[in-house]
């Protein structure tokens, strides 16, 4: 029997580009690691790039200009499914300090080593070039909508 889902979470994701290399973060759960994109939770009456640039102010102490919807996507874990929306942003400031006890390394690495560092989700990670060239061209409409994650 499939569990039946009793909680929602939404979160919005950044993308942050400087030149040719995108912001990752480390996490730990306190026993797993793993490499992801910035971004937080959504807060009552809050859109979601405000989301996107409160928490990439909490978290990193780093300011950003939100450029470019990409994507949207899915996973569930146990009885709870996130909706993850992913935005390119680039920094207004150079500053980056982590105050969060999750995030335990962040760094600005070029686009073309990201596959190196499995960085989650991986399908967004396979596409973001296409996204960041397409972004830097002024195209719109480039959203994608990635269903399940794996």
């Amino acid at each position: 029997m499939t569990p039946q889902i009793t909680k929602v979470r939404v979160r919005a994701v950044g993308i942050v580009k400087k030149g040719n290399s995108i912001l990752i973060i480390k996490q730990t759960d306190g026993t797993t690691e793993w490499n992801c994109y910035p971004g937080g939770k959504l807060e009552h009456n809050e859109n979601l790039e405000d989301c996107l640039i409160r928490e990439l102010s909490e978290e990193l102490s780093l300011d950003v200009s939100v450029v470019q919807f990409v994507g949207i996507g899915t996973y569930v874990e146990g009885n709870k499914t996130t909706l993850e929306a992913f935005f390119i942003c680039e920094p207004k400031s150079e500053t980056l300090r982590i105050n969060e006890k999750h995030i335990i390394d962040a760094r600005f690495i070029d686009l073309k080593d990201l596959h190196a560092h499995q960085v989650y989700p991986l399908e967004l990670t396979s596409d973001l070039e296409k996204f960041v060239t397409e972004c830097d061209s002024n195209l719109v409409n480039i959203g994608r909508y990635y269903g399940q994650f794996s």
